[in-house]
């Protein structure tokens, strides 16, 4: 039993229920846990105790996953206690968010929310954006991926063949492959092709127009579109570093301290716990930034946006055939959503898909060539 083993699954899914939490509390009042509710209704009962139940859930949700990998651990299951925790926090929050959803969906049918309403549909689109992405943190990833490459030629001739290519969860060697470039350098190509696809996604998220929120002021509206691009532009760049800070780490533990197991453990926790530490950082920044365009005055009250969870898959896809926007605002999380009703979007999500397929069969190939 190690360190690593008892703290992995714990420390990532704390870190991962605080995300969840962040990102629900990121929606504007109208959309309590992605369901379209009008202004009227906000503060109703139902809805508080929806939102109470998902973060209470997460609480238990992290106490039974904690106890798991504990039992795992004990009975000698090291692997089991690192992965099946995890997926089973993912599992029981999934759940938690479905079943909050429902109290909420049933009780606004059950009192007909939007009979009488005045709706609006909402067509316009954010501006263009003229600035640029930050080019400072991809420039820091692709100097630190440099430098591990570097590190990696001068060590190549000394480096033994075969070479130790896999660590169980204790950090023991459990694998060895036949020197070579791809087996050596593999990692790291890899995670240049990562910071790569994050970088234009970037670029991509601070230039597009999308629809603004139907319930928003124009000056809301405004707030809204700045501060979502700033953050997921910000999230990405910064993530294309701390992503290969942590591969270029993983891969140094093990070419220069080969017989240190603790070295592999500390720089893998350590990638997971800043990977999510930035997503987690930016959500609440983003957050405590969204607050003014989340305000709604009672007073002047506005045509609440139409309600469109018909469309919306569980709160987080997007189906309108009749919709011809190509890009929506999200309903869970920052920034826009693809609209799966159009064949545009199907094909870019489709790109999408590949792309991550492609980099997750690279790590495939990589770990039988090794």
């Amino acid at each position: 039993m190690t360190v690593f083993v008892l703290a992995f699954a714990p420390v990532f899914t704390a870190l991962f229920g605080l995300l969840l939490s962040a990102v629900v509390a990121l929606r504007p009042p109208g959309l309590p846990l992605s369901v379209r509710v009008p202004q009227a209704h906000i503060g109703d009962p139902v809805v508080l105790s929806a939102i109470r139940l998902f973060r209470w859930a997460l609480v238990l949700a992290w106490v039974v996953t904690a106890v798991v990998a504990l039992v795992l651990a004990l009975v000698g299951q090291a692997a089991l206690a690192v992965v099946v925790p995890v997926l089973l926090y993912a599992a029981l929050g999934i759940l938690a968010l479905v079943l909050s959803r429902r109290m909420i969906i049933r009780a606004k049918r059950a009192g007909n929310w939007f009979e009488g309403v005045p709706v609006r549909v909402s067509a316009q689109l954010t501006p263009p954006a003229y600035r640029h992405a930050p080019i400072l943190w991809p420039a820091l990833a692709a100097i630190v991926l440099a430098g591990a490459t570097a590190v990696d030629v001068a060590l190549y001739p000394t480096l033994p063949n075969p070479i130790p290519v896999h660590f169980d969860v204790s950090g023991n060697v459990d694998r060895w492959a036949a020197k070579s470039v791809w087996s050596v350098f593999g990692i790291l190509m890899i995670g240049a092709a990562i910071v790569v696809l994050l970088s234009v996604l970037s670029v991509f998220a601070a230039r597009y127009s999308a629809r603004v929120q139907a319930d928003d002021t124009p000056q809301q509206a405004a707030l809204r579109t700045q501060v979502q691009r700033g953050i997921l532009t910000s999230l990405l760049s910064e993530l294309s570093f701390v992503i290969a800070l942590g591969i270029s780490a993983i891969e140094l533990s093990q070419r220069l301290l080969p017989h240190a197991p603790g070295a592999l453990a500390v720089s893998t926790i350590g990638f997971v716990v800043l990977v999510m530490a930035v997503v987690i950082g930016n959500v609440v920044r983003g957050r405590a930034q969204l607050r003014p365009a989340n305000v709604r005055d009672p007073q002047h009250p506005r045509p609440d946006a139409v309600d469109d969870d018909e469309h919306w898959k569980g709160g987080i896809f997007y189906v309108n055939r009749d919709d011809p926007a190509l890009m929506v605002p999200r309903r869970f999380g920052l920034g826009w959503t693809v609209n799966l009703g159009r064949p545009a979007g199907i094909a870019l999500t489709i790109g999408l898909l590949l792309v991550i397929a492609a980099l997750v069969v690279a790590v495939i190939l990589l770990a039988h060539a090794r």
